[in-house]
């Protein structure tokens, strides 16, 4: 789960790019700090790690905070 916080007026440049992204599968409009709720799905910590970095490389992207969720036992 990211939430991810956009520069002001380029909502739909970064909506059209996460919903592009085959790892996300859902993304939600948000009020507040953030400006979306992201749930991506990785295969593992690496996969994660390389997703939230391309996310972050966007310039409109100025904010990312991300919760990592398993249901890994190990």
């Amino acid at each position: 789960m990211t939430m991810l916080k956009i520069s002001q007026g380029r909502d739909a440049e970064v909506l059209c790019m996460l919903e592009n992204m085959e790892a996300v599968r859902v993304v939600y409009r948000i009020l507040g700090e953030y400006s979306f709720f992201v749930i991506i799905r990785a295969k593992d910590k690496t996969n994660l790690d390389s997703l939230i970095n391309a996310i972050r490389e966007n310039p409109n992207v100025i904010g990312v905070w991300h919760l990592l969720v398993s249901n890994d036992d190990k």
